[in-house]
């Protein structure tokens, strides 16, 4: 089961986490079996240390906030990710330039595996 607080609540509020954590609850519903992967670094963006979500085969596709093009990398061992993207999705942004975790699950849906 996932879970997850909401900002101002008590609880472990972990804003990186909890895009990663609804995103795979949402592909889990869909009958995709994702996982919260944990921390990578993105190539294509700079060095910074996001979250990912992994696929039933081990693609991982890390989570930028706020990110319009999300993208998916074949499996790795280390924290960072190597090579060119297997796949790379356009997404649409909110009017507040959030991308949410609805939008990411069907982007990603077809090609995280």
């Amino acid at each position: 089961m996932v879970s997850w607080a909401v900002p101002g609540s008590p609880g472990d509020w972990r804003p990186p986490n909890g895009l990663a954590e609804v995103t795979v609850a949402l592909l889990r519903a869909d009958g995709l079996d994702a996982v919260a992967d944990r921390v990578r670094v993105d190539p294509e963006v700079d060095d910074h240390q996001v979250m990912a979500v992994r696929g039933p085969a081990g693609s991982v596709a890390p989570l930028h906030l706020g990110a319009t093009t999300a993208r998916v990398y074949p499996p790795g061992a280390g924290i960072a990710l190597t090579g060119p993207p297997t796949t790379m999705v356009e997404v649409t942004a909110e009017k507040d330039g959030w991308v949410t975790a609805a939008t990411l699950a069907t982007a990603l849906r077809e090609h995280l595996t």
